[in-house]
């Protein structure tokens, strides 16, 4: 049976660690993408929660980061930081992305707090509907 970096398999040569998206991101090449879990398997959900507005500089390596991180240790992942809901080059309002933030936290088995999320008003709301539907919580440190 191929392990899982088997499976998750780049067809460049960046050696990025395996995550859960389509294409490499370092040199953006599409990558062949089996992750089958064994027969009566189901890969559990992790959802990213952290700064992303007030971190423009800096938000998309650390969500990226910690998407290749829950991805080598078997989860689905969901990355908000991988989100894009522009339309020609036009952003749509904080609202917008909460709305569908939120249903994905509700949609998650586990919920990840990057390193200073409480600076987040999103991951603050995202830790509210997290808490009260019992969802498992992890804190990253750093």
């Amino acid at each position: 049976m191929p392990s899982k970096e088997e499976e998750m398999t780049p067809t460049c040569d960046c050696n990025y660690p395996p995550n859960n998206l389509p294409w490499c991101v370092i040199c953006g090449a599409e990558k062949e993408f089996n992750v089958n879990p064994k027969p009566g398997e189901i890969l559990k959900i992790a959802y990213l929660a952290g700064a992303i507005s007030s971190r423009m500089d800096t938000y998309k390596k650390v969500f990226d980061e910690a998407d290749a991180r829950w991805a080598a240790k078997g989860y689905a992942v969901i990355n908000p930081a991988a989100r894009d809901l522009s339309v020609g080059g036009v952003h749509p309002p904080w609202e917008d992305y909460m709305r569908l933030c939120l249903s994905d936290v509700c949609s998650a088995d586990l919920v990840v707090f990057l390193h200073g999320w409480e600076t987040s008003m999103g991951a603050r709301l995202e830790f509210l509907v997290a808490t009260t539907l019992k969802i498992e919580i992890i804190f990253e440190k750093e």
